[in-house]
C-alpha cells in the first residue's frame, strides 16, 4: 500500500541517484502550490532521466548479487549517484561509458525525453515539457497518488474520473499486461489519455539501471512471437480513447 502524496514508478533494477526524493519535492511543492500555471493540478508525471554503464569487454559483474555488491561499496562510483560522477561516465570510455537508458537499441522507449540534452542543459531549477510522444515511449515517471485534501485547489480530475474521492489520483497498471513488455508503455498511454503533462524534471536527480543477468522473462519475450501482447496493446489503445471519448461528452468537452 501507498500513503504518500506521489509515487516514483520505477523498475527496481534502477539506482536513484543520491537525494532524489528530496530533489524533486520542491517542483512537487511549486504544482501544488499554484506556483507553475502551465501544469494541471493533479494531472501531471514529472519524468526521471534514466541511464546504463555499457562495458567495453565484460562487465566487472556477472549476476545481480555480486553488480549489486560493488554498487553499494562504499566510496564505488559504478554507478553514478551525482550530477558530477555522471557526467564523468559518460565520457568514461576506457572503464564504461553511461549512456541514456536503451539510447542504443530501443530509442522511442526513452528518446522523448532527451535526457543527453537535459544533462549538458544543467537547467537546476526548471522542468521542461516532453516535446514528442510515441507508442513506445516508457519514461519512469513521479505521479500524484494519494489526495491531500488540499482546499485551495480545484479538484476537477479527481471528481470527473471517480466516484470515490479517496481513490488513487492516478491509474494503476493493467494487469492484463503480464509478464515482460508493453506494460510501462500501457500505463503512459493511459496518463497521456487522461490528459496528463509529461515534463522531465530539473537536473537535480536521475536513475541508474544496475547491469543484472537478462530475466527469463525477457529471454522468453525476444526469442517467442508476441503478437498477443502487440494485439491487446492495439485494444487497449482503442478501449482507451472511447472511455475518454464519452467521459469529455458526459462533462460537455470536444473530443
Amino acid at each position: 500500500q501507498v500513503w504518500t502524496s506521489h509515487v516514483l514508478v520505477v523498475d527496481v533494477d534502477f539506482i536513484p541517484s543520491a537525494g532524489l526524493d528530496r530533489s524533486v519535492m520542491s517542483t512537487v511543492k511549486t504544482i501544488n502550490d499554484g506556483q507553475n500555471k502551465s501544469i494541471p493540478y493533479n494531472q501531471y508525471a514529472l519524468v526521471v532521466p534514466a541511464f546504463e554503464r555499457l562495458f567495453p569487454l565484460e562487465p566487472p559483474c556477472q549476476n545481480t548479487h555480486d553488480c549489486l555488491s560493488i554498487a553499494t561499496a562504499e566510496g564505488s562510483d559504478f554507478i553514478p549517484r551525482s550530477m558530477t560522477s555522471l557526467r564523468s561516465c559518460i565520457t568514461d570510455k576506457e572503464n564504461g561509458e553511461c549512456i541514456a537508458f536503451r539510447s542504443n537499441n530501443f530509442v522511442r522507449g526513452h528518446g522523448p525525453t532527451e535526457s543527453n540534452e537535459w544533462l549538458q542543459k544543467n537547467d537546476t531549477q526548471n522542468h521542461r515539457p516532453v516535446s514528442s510522444f510515441s507508442d513506445g515511449y516508457e519514461p519512469y515517471v513521479i505521479i500524484p497518488w494519494c489526495p491531500t485534501g488540499n482546499s485551495n485547489r480545484n479538484y476537477i480530475p479527481l471528481k470527473k474520473y471517480f466516484q470515490d474521492p479517496w481513490a488513487p489520483l492516478s491509474p494503476y497498471y493493467d494487469e492484463r499486461f503480464l509478464g515482460y513488455g508493453k506494460n510501462k508503455v500501457q500505463q503512459t498511454q493511459h496518463l497521456n489519455y487522461r490528459g496528463y503533462t509529461f515534463s522531465v524534471i530539473p537536473a537535480v536527480g536521475f536513475l541508474v539501471h544496475l547491469p543484472h543477468e537478462k530475466s527469463i522473462v525477457a529471454q522468453k519475450w525476444m526469442t517467442k512471437n508476441n503478437y498477443a501482447m502487440y494485439f491487446l496493446f492495439l485494444e487497449y489503445k482503442k478501449e482507451l480513447k472511447k472511455r475518454y471519448s464519452e467521459k469529455n461528452k458526459e462533462h460537455g468537452e470536444d473530443d
